[in-house]
Formats: C-alpha cells, structure tokens, sequence
C-alpha cells in the first residue's frame, strides 16, 4: 500500500520514468528482490517493461537472475513476459545478451522454457557469437558484469546443465552455430578446464550436442 501511496503522490512522467545511479528503475529493483505485487502495482501506473540500465539490462533479465528461484519467481516471471512483445523479452544488454542467455547461464529450467515459449530466441548470439546453448556449457565471457550488487556469485548457481541443454535442443537450438572463435558448443565442452572434475557431467552433455546432430568436422 505505501507503494500505492507514494505514486498516487508523485504519479508523473518524471516519476514514471525515474532511476538511480546505475540507471536501475523501480520495475528493474522490484524484478531483482523478487517482488511480483510491486511489479503489478508498477504496471497499473505505466511503467515501463522495457526500460534498460546503462548496461543495457531489462527487468526481465533481472527477474531471471534470481538467486533461490521459487514458484514466485516463476510467476513473476510468467506475468513480466506477458506484458512484453516479441522484440522485448528478445531483448539484447550491452553486451548483446537475451534474458534467455541469463536463464541459460544460470539454469533456471523453468524460466528458460517460458522465455522459448514466448520469445522464440534460441538462437541469438551475443557480441561474442554466443547463443545460450554456449551459456550452458560455461563459456560466456560476459558472466561477471550482468551481477548486481544484490545477486551471489556465479560460483554458487546450481548446475542443470543437461536439462537445460536438452530443453535448448527441443526447441530447435542449432549445436553447429560457430562463435567470433570459430567454436561451437561441442569444442567448448571438450575444452572446459574443470573437465577432469565434470567428466561425467560433461560427457553426458557431449553426447546430447552429438545425438542432436553435432558435426564433428566443423574446425575452428
């Protein structure tokens, strides 16, 4: 209610349209602490979904880097996608990443099947010719700068790599798109450096990328 009250206060274009020094705007600091009622009350009195920081980050793509991901993560979520097009939750950040990008690289299966069933954007690359299929196996150099103050560290995220990898692959990822390296996704997997430590995990995903068509004379 106080939310409600501060806006039937100050309800004006300057407030609608305010941010803080990161250029963050309520709808971007409600999306990130999780809060679905704050969003809602926002929407009523026309904020944007759309509006990007200085880096380029929707609140979409803050709503998908959730750190313990709930059922009221996912609603929001759900709501934050219905209330966009195509070509904003499609959205690219500064460095050319989609929300699904965010839910990939942090394997957030459940956000991950609502941005492709709404977005159809599997297959965008990023500036460094990543798709999300990329973020899975661990190989987007970009990870570290889409963190906010308020967000864990990568190191902690949960790995459903194979899931996730599978669910990309279901929705027509194409496994033989090369990045700026020449790369595809089945090099970056046998050249993670933690392979030792992953083996098993990482041969699992091997033979999804194979089994989905991967070719293997593909150099780069």
């Amino acid at each position: 209610e106080l939310i409600r009250v501060l806006l039937d206060k100050n309800c004006g274009k300057k407030v609608l349209n305010v941010k803080d020094g990161t250029q963050m705007s309520p709808m971007h600091i409600a999306a990130a602490h999780d809060f679905l009622e704050g969003i809602k009350i926002l929407t009523t009195y026309g904020f944007n979904h759309a509006v990007k920081t200085d880096r380029g980050i929707s609140p979409l793509m803050c709503a998908v880097s959730q750190t313990n991901p709930g059922q009221s993560s996912l609603d929001m979520v759900k709501y934050m996608v219905r209330k966009l097009d195509i070509n904003g939750i499609n959205m690219q950040d500064k460095w050319g990443q989609t929300a699904l990008h965010y839910a990939s690289d942090d394997q957030w299966m459940e956000a991950a099947e609502v941005l492709l069933k709404h977005g159809r954007h599997r297959n965008i690359s990023d500036h460094a010719g990543h798709t999300s299929l990329f973020d899975v196996v661990g190989s987007n150099t970009y990870s570290h700068y889409k963190y906010f103050w308020y967000v864990v560290a990568a190191d902690a995220r949960v790995k459903k790599g194979e899931d996730i990898l599978k669910l990309l692959i279901k929705h027509r990822a194409d496994v033989n798109l090369q990045d700026k390296d020449g790369a595809t996704v089945l090099h970056r997997v046998v050249t993670k450096p933690d392979l030792d430590q992953q083996f098993d995990h990482y041969v699992a995903m091997f033979n999804t990328i194979l089994a989905a068509g991967a070719d293997v004379h593909l150099k780069v």
